[in-house]
């Protein structure tokens, strides 16, 4: 791609590719994440042209495509950066006695857990502690994502009804 025709697809595609990042990103960061998403998205294209295959859709998907990709980058970038700073806001704010209610807590949750079938038990602790996805989880267990997904639902209600019911 020489530079008339990068020029060309910023004229004609920054709207687009604008209103694809800002639509991921609204509301969890800001404008200059949402025009550094675009520009990078365009820095891609002029270093990268060769993965550009006219024969595999036009470039405006492909533009779409590398635009969508950095800014859900960057929402996971931004989401992970505001984790931090609430933990360590949580820190900085805590009391000696807050761990040990979290500790009560999270003995509570273990005895829960363990009171659940084995299956609900096992697919809650892959997703939700060892954060596998649904997919990977399946895998490794030999079942569909579906599955996986139903026993994460239903795991779920048990262990509210444990929880809240002290069953």
């Amino acid at each position: 791609m020489d530079v008339s025709e990068l020029e060309a697809a910023m004229k004609k595609y920054t709207r687009l590719l604008w209103r694809v990042a800002e639509g991921i990103l609204r509301g969890a960061a800001t404008t200059e994440d949402v025009d550094e998403c675009v520009a990078d998205a365009f820095i891609h294209c002029w270093r990268n042209p060769e993965q550009f295959d006219p024969s595999r859709g036009p470039l405006k998907s492909y533009l779409c495509m590398v635009v969508r990709g950095r800014a859900l980058n960057r929402l996971q970038s931004v989401r992970r950066n505001a984790a931090d700073e609430l933990s360590e806001d949580m820190a900085a704010d805590c009391d000696p006695a807050d761990g040990v209610l979290r500790r009560c807590d999270a003995e509570r949750l273990a005895d829960a857990l363990g009171r659940l079938p084995p299956g609900y038990r096992e697919v809650l602790v892959r997703r939700y502690i060892r954060e596998q996805k649904p997919a990977e989880i399946g895998a490794e267990l030999g079942l569909p994502v579906r599955a996986v997904e139903n026993r994460l639902y239903r795991g779920k209600q048990q262990l509210k009804a444990i929880l809240i019911g002290g069953d």
